[in-house]
């Protein structure tokens, strides 16, 4: 109920911006415009902006009102709120390249800050939606990918199946969504685990290390009861429950 508020409650700031703008206020709330000098006021035309404005402004408050909604019933939060981010930011960045046309000396550098500024978070949301490999080596457990890592198996206490993972309050480094979660989260007992969730595909690969820690793996190409087989196979000398 509170992310349907919140996605309401955004999409009708940006309609409501769109809504009461007009040639007559704009010049008192348009903050950009009132930065110009005079020589530069008489080269914008603000009545052409002003409508431009209005119309983008609407646009971006239903689109964004109907995709947060459709990515919150398939993704889930954490999609919605990297959308939060990145399509106001790439919305503005846009108008403001486009509205060039008004003004011939108009600015181009938030722009350019704009597109930098969200450059790692898509970098982010690029590398986590990629495949985590677990590649079986005679001398170590290797997961590729974002928030891999090496395990040695003088390090592994323990391999199990498990059909259920604790129940996860929140993430507190790595990436999230509704069925790919990747990096270390907080349990609802406090306690700190890492997933290396590419799937939500029941059952997931537990493995538990010998000072406690515990990393739960999926993988989208093979199964978990795959996986475990081949554990069982290749590293017969390890713990398995």
């Amino acid at each position: 109920m509170m992310i349907l508020i919140l996605l309401l409650g955004i999409s009708l700031l940006f309609i409501t911006i769109g809504c009461i703008i007009n040639v007559s206020n704009a010049p008192y709330l348009l903050h950009h415009y009132q930065k110009l000098k005079e020589e530069e006021k008489k080269q914008f035309d603000l009545q052409a902006y002003t409508r431009s404005f209005r119309k983008y402004h609407l646009f971006l408050g239903i689109t964004l009102l109907f995709i947060t909604m459709a990515l919150v019933y398939l993704f889930g939060l954490n999609a919605v709120l990297l959308l939060f981010v990145l399509y106001p930011a790439l919305a503005y960045s846009s108008s403001i390249w486009s509205n060039t046309k008004y003004l011939k000396i108009f600015n181009k550098r938030w722009d350019r800050i704009l597109i930098i500024s969200m450059l790692p978070i898509l970098a982010v949301f690029i590398l986590g939606l990629q495949e985590n490999k677990l590649n079986l080596h005679p001398d170590k457990i290797k997961v590729e990918g974002y928030h891999g890592e090496e395990i040695a198996p003088s390090e592994i206490r323990s391999v199990e199946l498990v059909h259920q993972l604790p129940e996860i309050r929140y993430k507190k480094n790595g990436f999230g969504m509704k069925r790919v979660r990747k990096g270390y989260f907080k349990t609802g007992d406090s306690e700190t685990v890492k997933l290396i969730l590419n799937t939500d595909k029941k059952p997931y690969l537990l493995f538990t290390k010998k000072n406690g820690e515990r990393i739960y793996f999926s993988a989208n190409e093979k199964s978990s009861a795959e996986l475990y087989r081949e554990l069982k196979e290749k590293m017969p000398g390890l713990q398995y429950k």
